[in-house]
């Protein structure tokens, strides 16, 4: 039988404004540390390559999935039509599933990571051309860590610290809690008109991913929000509904407003119940936004999207120094590099590592 995995519908601090709130801070100096991705430098065999495609599909899977959008999923954005509430719906079973396969992971890492992608689209959602919003889950469980970097053209990547964990069901329900253990939530947000990225962080209060990046935006944005994400499993293990929605109070608006999206979020269904009835997230919004008269939807296609290539590679392996990378040449005879992100794997034969050594000994 199917199951619904865990709470992953969460009501933020009540979305009455509260006049109590805990500035966040990084605690030392920014990192643009998620501009590059992850990379792997291995020999030839620490990764084993996808198995090949069916004969009758001309790319095999991966390069179908980061090509372009799933068919069939769908974000979208409006404002209340008196400027007091914002309403952002993503639709993204068929990112979520590609990105557990992609990343082979199991039912409960599914769970969590499919949480934490459809929140980096809703929160990413309605940022200027340019920004990016980096999400990271530091915990003490098995899961490690979740990462997510995602931006205003609902482009989004990520990695799961240990994508193969797996813990008894707690209830009948996937335990992401205990799989994500006590730690914080960081959150770094860069824009083009800024010179240093913003870092937010936050304690772990719940391991449920939406109701933690909900208490982020409380305490550290200081925005009452709604925030639900959802991912649905089959009796195989396999993605069948993801969504979520973020709405905002925004400065300025009246308790009674307040009022009214409340008693919305706490009598609409969870995000994967409405996305399993086959909601769409134009439905989804006249749903949340009863009464609240939205205005004219903008609407995307969310995708995840990787931008390594063998250009980054060459870059990491000129951070090495080059007696490592030279005792690499010796040991295995090349230098292979693998994306976190998308499991590319990339493979530098000597010469092309001689070309980068030698450019590093230029003054």
């Amino acid at each position: 039988m199917a199951r619904e995995v865990a709470a992953a519908f969460v009501v933020s601090a009540a979305l009455r404004a509260s006049s109590s709130f805990v500035p966040c801070s990084c605690g030392g100096p920014p990192r643009r540390y998620h501009y590059s991705p992850p990379l792997h430098i291995a020999h030839c065999h620490a990764a084993q390559p996808p198995s090949p495609p069916p004969s009758d599909h001309p790319l095999p899977f991966e390069q179908l999935f980061l090509k372009a959008p799933v068919p069939g999923d769908a974000l979208v954005r409006t404002i209340s039509a008196n400027g007091e509430v914002s309403c952002s719906v993503v639709s993204c079973t068929g990112l979520v599933s590609g990105a557990a396969r992609l990343h082979r992971t199991t039912p409960l890492a599914s769970t969590a990571f499919g949480r934490a992608l459809a929140c980096a689209l809703l929160m990413s959602s309605g940022k200027k051309d340019g920004d990016s919003l980096q999400i990271e889950f530091r915990g003490s469980g098995p899961l490690k860590r979740i990462t997510t970097i995602s931006n205003a053209l609902a482009q989004v990547r990520g990695y799961i610290g240990n994508p193969f964990v797996n813990l008894p069901l707690k209830n009948g329900q996937f335990d992401v809690p205990a799989a994500i253990g006590s730690g914080i939530v960081a959150v770094v947000k860069d824009s083009v008109y800024s010179k240093h990225p913003y870092t937010g962080m936050v304690q772990i209060s719940s391991g449920q991913v939406a109701q933690d990046l909900a208490q982020y935006l409380l305490e550290s944005e200081q925005t009452p929000s709604a925030l639900g994400a959802g991912v649905y499993l089959d009796h195989r293990g396999v993605v069948t509904a993801a969504g979520g929605y973020l709405l905002q109070l925004l400065p300025g608006a009246s308790s009674e407003t307040a009022r009214i999206l409340e008693n919305n979020v706490r009598a609409a269904p969870t995000p994967t119940e409405m996305v399993r009835a086959g909601m769409t997230p134009e439905q989804i919004v006249a749903l949340l936004m009863n009464d609240l008269a939205p205005m004219k939807l903008a609407t995307c296609s969310p995708r995840y999207s990787c931008r390594c290539g063998v250009d980054r590679v060459k870059r990491t392996v000129a951070l090495i120094p080059e007696t490592e990378v030279r005792q690499l040449l010796a040991d295995y005879g090349r230098i292979e590099a693998t994306c976190e992100f998308c499991g590319q794997i990339y493979s530098l034969p000597p010469d092309e590592v001689e070309k980068i050594l030698a450019a590093q000994q230029k003054p």
